[in-house]
Formats: C-alpha cells, structure tokens, sequence
C-alpha cells in the first residue's frame, strides 16, 4: 500500500482462457499504440480510486452485497475511442449489466464511496496512447460468460515508472 492508500475498482474479470483468447484476436493491433498485458485484461464497472486500509472491509461489504445473476457478454467488435485513444471492446451493454452496474454503484455510495459522475460505457481497453486510428478487421467474437464481480488492486512498480500498472483481485 502507498501512503495515500489502495488504488482500486470494481471489475468482470476474465477466466485466463478469456484473456489469452482476448490477446491472440487484437495481437495485430499491438504495434499501433501501447498494448495491455493478458493478465490486465477486464471490464472496470466502478472506480474507486485510493482508499485506505480503514475502508477496504466497507468496499468489500458493498460488493459482496450485489448479487450476480450469471449473464453473457459478447465480444465481437473492437472500436478506436479517438478521444481516449484507446482500441478495445466495445460490447452493447446488456439490461443484465447495466442493472449490476446500477446496483453496484448504489451499494457503493451507500458504503460512503464517492464515484465518478460519467455515464458508463461498458469496454474493454486492449490498446492505449493509439493516437492512430489503425484499421480494424472483423474479428471472430468471444463469449463471456459473467458469474462475479470483482475487487481489483492497480499498482505500478516503484522501480520502473515506465512500465504500466499491474492489477490484482484484492
């Protein structure tokens, strides 16, 4: 932990299999801006930023307090988000998540957490600093099967500030 606490959010945090499957399809993408690890693959549906030791078991709590009724999610498009300069996933928000979503936001605040005021836009980011809009080809669609939410850490290694963050189930 940093002085000033955990750098957390809330996420669909893909099977191993899901991410490797997600890498192989966008690998031709790669070279067209700053690609992200396997292992960093997810669908933030909160952010939280640092919170500290005190408030961990309160967002626990929050979480643990939204039921997840299993849903799909597909992945068949990837979209260039000029403004961000991100290529990722991009799928149609489903009733399912869009009401997990609302819960746990709700769940959230009502533990005290302040979230940011944006509307949510579900995705998947496999690519960022792609200041160029590069040619997106279809691409063979994936199939997510969602049955959790998860608490997720992002630190950066002190050694290399270079290097992007490294997430982890909390």
């Amino acid at each position: 932990m940093s002085a000033s606490g955990h750098r957390l959010f809330v996420a669909l945090w893909p099977t191993d299999e899901l991410r490797r499957a997600m890498e192989e399809r966008t690998r031709p993408y790669a070279a067209s801006g700053r690609p992200i690890p396997a292992a960093n693959l997810h669908l933030t549906l909160a952010f939280l930023g640092s919170v500290p030791d005190s408030r961990i078991d309160d967002a626990r709590v929050a979480i643990a307090n939204v039921a997840v009724q299993p849903f799909g999610i597909v992945l068949k498009e990837l979209q260039w988000w000029q403004s961000q300069a991100l290529v990722c996933w991009a799928p149609e928000p489903s009733a399912a998540l869009l009401e997990l979503v609302q819960r746990l936001h709700s769940a959230l605040r009502s533990n005290g957490f302040e979230l940011e005021d944006r509307a949510f836009k579900a995705h998947v980011t496999v690519v960022r600093d792609a200041y160029d809009k590069p040619e997106l080809k279809p691409i063979s669609e994936l199939r997510w099967q969602v049955q959790t939410i998860e608490l997720i850490e992002s630190r950066r290694p002190s050694n290399d500030r270079s290097a992007g963050s490294v997430y982890r189930i909390f």
